[in-house]
């Protein structure tokens, strides 16, 4: 197996996860991400189920299972999702768990992860603990070995992706009013899917005062990318790009 390298960032209290692991050729994506439904009306003072540990934990969990599951290691290329739903009753345990997701295609299923599942924190609602019925959705890419894959591009050339990220962060820097006067470095991970456009940006670091979420801006508002080719067919693939600018001491 080769070597690890994680990053992971917050936003409006969704958890995105980007593991780069060199497996069969394979570089395997998975992203996690948290909704809920409740037996109960939503109030400010209902507090849904969480894994033990928290968001890491649970992904830790998933992926251990994942990394060693050749029916998803040996995926086509593409997009996968698996969405479980299930109840979590007042101790914990979990029920009535349904799948639904575009694996049941490939005669997969991650059924299985949930059914080793450890006992959750209840849902509690003005401090006692109530049933509720939750959703997790597990969403992963698998891609294409690299050297049998002719990489996405950005319409116009390597000029013109360079000339919008200048234009774009140019205009980005007039927003960080409270930055100290430095250079900032960040390298960013990012998905280019099939349709062209980028998704599951990932940052190497966080400086706040606005600048994270201005460059993950930039990335998501950038015009749509010519999607990369594995065997003539449209796929998602990796990119990285490198970020330095400098935020010049007010006059």
């Amino acid at each position: 197996m080769g070597q690890e390298n994680m990053a992971y960032y917050y936003e409006n209290d969704i958890f995105s996860y980007m593991k780069n692991r060199i497996s069969f050729c394979y570089i395997l994506l998975v992203s996690l991400l948290f909704s809920i439904t409740s037996y109960a009306q939503q109030t400010p003072a209902v507090t849904t189920p969480k894994f033990p540990g928290g968001p890491i934990a649970w992904m830790k969990f998933v992926n251990k299972f994942l990394d060693n599951d050749t029916t998803v290691q040996n995926l086509p290329p593409g997009t996968y999702r698996s969405t479980f739903r299930f109840d979590v009753d007042v101790t914990g345990n979990i029920s009535h768990i349904t799948e639904e997701g575009n694996l049941m295609q490939h005669k997969i299923s991650l059924l299985y992860i949930m059914q080793k599942s450890p006992y959750w924190i209840p849902a509690y609602q003005n401090g006692r603990a109530i049933p509720y019925r939750h959703v997790a959705t597990i969403n992963f890419e698998m891609f294409p070995p690299d050297e049998d894959t002719l990489p996405a591009s950005f319409i116009g050339g390597k000029d013109e992706w360079k000339k919008y990220l200048m234009n774009a962060i140019a205009k980005a820097t007039i927003t960080f009013p409270n930055a100290p006067a430095a250079t900032y470095n960040i390298t960013t991970h990012f998905t280019v899917d099939s349709t062209g456009r980028i998704t599951n940006i990932l940052l190497d670091r966080k400086y706040g005062y606005g600048i994270d979420a201005a460059i993950i801006r930039v990335l998501q508002d950038s015009p749509r990318w010519n999607p990369g080719t594995y065997n003539s067919i449209k796929v998602a693939t990796k990119r990285e790009e490198f970020f330095s600018f400098e935020v010049m001491q007010p006059r």
